[in-house]
């Protein structure tokens, strides 16, 4: 989808797609409208709406994130993006939101291993009570990850 900023006299005034009820001509000030509803570039130009030009939106960093706006460059309207030094409580909800995901992962792995033990088990019933006591172990292990994962207590490692 094409965005569209109104430029009037190589000023940008607004950024915002030209209206389907209509928009007045440049030359003569008439209504134009598109034709089943949707513009064309050349006929939102007449109207004094040009394309947007995109921009990639830079990495956010640590310390940084980045805000979009729309100024003209070199006569066309282009999105920039403007470095913001992110604030010390949105730096500590990322890294509380990372921590919690790298924990959230490590009891996935965890589980994922657990499971394949007990499939093994179950492949290979135990033939001793030694055996059979290291499987209701390793069960009960592998019960344990499933109720943290479960209702999201993965800070514990109970």
């Amino acid at each position: 989808m094409i965005r569209y900023a109104l430029v009037l006299d190589g000023i940008l005034v607004d950024v915002r797609p030209p209206s389907n009820q209509g928009e007045p001509k440049l030359l003569d000030g008439q209504i134009m409208r598109p034709p089943n509803g949707e513009w064309t570039v050349p006929l939102a130009a007449a109207v004094g709406f040009y394309p947007v030009v995109g921009v990639v939106r830079p990495p956010d960093t640590l310390t940084e994130r980045y805000e979009r706006s729309v100024t003209m460059v070199n006569g066309d309207p282009t999105e920039t993006w403007t470095a913001v030094t992110k604030t010390q409580q949105e730096q500590d909800a990322e890294a509380a939101a990372a921590a919690e995901e790298a924990n959230r992962l490590s009891v996935e792995q965890a589980l994922g291993a657990a499971m394949g033990a007990m499939q093994n088990i179950i492949d290979n019933p135990p033939t001793n009570l030694a055996q059979a006591q290291t499987a209701i172990v390793l069960e009960a292990r592998v019960l344990r990850r499933l109720i943290r994962l479960a209702v999201g207590d993965l800070d514990s490692d109970a």
